[in-house]
């Protein structure tokens, strides 16, 4: 079993579980000295990207904590358009009911897939949002006002 920390669009359980995902467990956690923002290409809607993290001393990123198999983890590999949008990277994040560090892995954009200016599709942050349960009000807060952009508005 492999420790998979994440903090975009598969903080949507309901998706996760469409897309036919196997975990045993889920836990909401932090990573600290990490920042959220939007800056992996979207090839399709020229101007919008997907969520990424980066370095960033006293920030923090808030997010789950899945369990899953061997075959799940190849899956996302390919959903995650690893290697080409993202790379792997190994992180501890802090499991939020306990404080226990947990060694995980995640998913780090490529720097020939990063731009600066993004933003995420509207209906892309819906799938962030969809984890309020495992957020802080104050992070779910922060989420609801991140700038985004619709179909048809891009650049």
């Amino acid at each position: 079993m492999i420790y998979y920390f994440a903090y975009g669009a598969n903080m949507d359980l309901k998706r996760i579980e469409e897309m036919g995902f196997h975990f045993s467990s889920i836990k909401a956690a932090k990573l600290h000295n990490w920042k959220l923002v939007f800056n992996v290409i979207d090839d399709k809607y020229r101007g919008t990207g997907y969520a990424n993290i980066v370095p960033s001393p006293h920030s923090t990123v808030e997010g789950l904590i899945y369990e899953l198999d061997n075959s799940s983890l190849k899956r996302l590999d390919f959903l995650e358009g690893y290697p080409r949008y993202y790379i792997k990277k190994k992180v501890v994040a802090i499991n939020k009911d306990d404080g226990a560090k947990i060694y995980c892995i995640t998913y780090v954009g490529n720097q020939t897939m990063i731009k600066l200016g993004l933003k995420p599709l509207r209906i892309y942050i819906k799938h962030l949002l969809s984890g309020r349960i495992f957020m802080s009000k104050k992070y779910f807060e922060k989420l609801k006002h991140v700038k985004t952009i619709k179909p048809g508005e891009h650049k």
